[in-house]
């Protein structure tokens, strides 16, 4: 899996603007600026963060 994320990140920044922004601010932060203003953009910008830290954490 950590393969497929690096050949993603390596296309990711070779081609930008073909693929979603990474956000770099937790939601709470203004991260995921558009996203947000859908209805359930906010719920789905804090899951990502809490699936990302829960694998960076090790939980």
């Amino acid at each position: 899996m950590r393969a497929e994320h690096e050949a993603f990140l390596a296309l990711a920044i070779l081609n930008p603007g073909a693929y979603p922004r990474i956000p770099t601010r937790r939601s709470d932060k203004g991260g995921f600026g558009p996203m947000i203003t859908r209805t359930d953009g906010r719920a789905r910008a804090d899951r990502w963060w809490r699936l990302a830290m829960e694998r960076t954490d090790g939980r």
